[in-house]
């Protein structure tokens, strides 16, 4: 790992610097931003993959709802282009996993999909559906000027002096937190686990003193079944996933199932017929009771022939923000201030 970290450090020198000019250029003016034609709260990150990102925007959707919110991605992975509304039946090849979830999970909440968020907020602005739109990994579009930037950090990994991609984990300059107006630090198990002193913390995170900071902790439901229920109690597992960091699933899985064997693919792993065969394989090697997914795989698998008729079962993550009564609160007061006539209850 060390080896292939060295061999790709040019490459991270060349994608830390253009970042460093393109965040220039916004910063000294020569490249435009914009606001959208609806109030918009950005969620996103620094740091590539495994904050959050979809379980919170999830949370804020529902808790934001006598506001009529709608939810904007680029929709990662899609083979299609342009401004797309997401239906129930559509294919995440086509809007994208997180959409396809986003909706299959709160399916009142209108979803649209668009590479370009100032065009997409535009199309959402006309069609009347929502008077205020969530934009899922938004924090690195600038061409937008979010009304409000959330950017999730991970309590395990507060931001340290990091490589850029491919080398590590960077995808912005840290300096782009100061641009948030609110961070989440996620992936808490329980609110007693101890973090630095406050003013250490925003040291690390490279924010001001304005900057509101939030926790939030995973959530894990019951199992559910997806395709043909188990004949028997699911003591032993098989798990695939495609998600950025997966070892807390695992983990939590672990407390009460045996995992017998780990399908862990790169996030947004787009799924065959063949991996539907290497996992019919390990189901029946193993003699496992279930095969255990995410939601959000799922969105990927649910399409391929055959998937019914094995025993899938999948895991729902949700998050809970501790003080999140406080939260809703600060962010629908901060829209006001910036969208006095725009933020209104249904």
């Amino acid at each position: 790992m060390y080896r292939m970290q060295k061999l790709l450090t040019p490459l991270s020198w060349v994608y830390g610097t253009i970042v460093k000019l393109r965040n220039h250029a916004y910063n000294r003016g020569w490249l435009r931003s914009q606001r959208g034609k609806l109030p918009t709260v950005v969620i996103g990150n620094v740091h590539l993959g495994g904050t959050g990102k979809t379980p919170h925007t999830l949370w804020l959707a529902r808790e934001l709802a006598a506001y009529k919110p709608g939810i904007l991605s680029r929709g990662y992975g899609r083979k299609t282009r342009g401004f797309l509304w997401v239906n129930n039946d559509a294919k995440a090849s086509d809007v994208g996993d997180e959409p396809l979830l986003y909706k299959f999970n709160s399916p009142d909440i209108p979803v649209a999909v668009c590479e370009d968020r100032i065009t997409g907020i535009e199309k959402m602005a006309v069609s009347d559906r929502c008077k205020l739109v969530l934009l899922d990994d938004a924090f690195q579009h600038r061409k937008l000027h979010g009304d409000l930037n959330i950017a999730l950090v991970r309590f395990d990994s507060l931001p340290a002096d990091e490589s850029y991609l491919p080398a590590g984990r960077l995808r912005d300059h840290r300096s782009r937190m100061q641009d948030a107006n609110a961070v989440i630090l996620t992936g808490l198990n329980d609110f007693d686990q101890l973090l630095p002193e406050l003013s250490d913390l925003r040291k690390k995170l490279c924010v001001g003193e304005n900057t509101r900071i939030f926790r939030s902790r995973l959530v894990y439901a019951p199992l559910f079944a997806s395709g043909r229920k188990a004949e028997k109690e699911i003591k032993n597992i098989v798990l695939v996933t495609a998600i950025a960091n997966a070892a807390p699933l695992k983990q939590h899985l672990s407390q009460t199932l045996e995992v017998v064997e780990h399908f862990n693919y790169r996030d947004h792993q787009h799924f065959d017929s063949s991996k539907l065969n290497d996992w019919r394989s390990a189901l029946e090697r193993h003699h496992a009771d279930a095969l255990v997914t995410t939601t959000k795989d799922l969105m990927r698998m649910k399409h391929l022939p055959g998937i019914d008729r094995l025993p899938v079962y999948t895991q729902p993550i949700d998050v809970q923000p501790e003080n999140g009564d406080e939260l809703i609160r600060w962010i629908i007061r901060s829209l006001k201030n910036t969208r006095p006539n725009e933020i209104v209850e249904r």
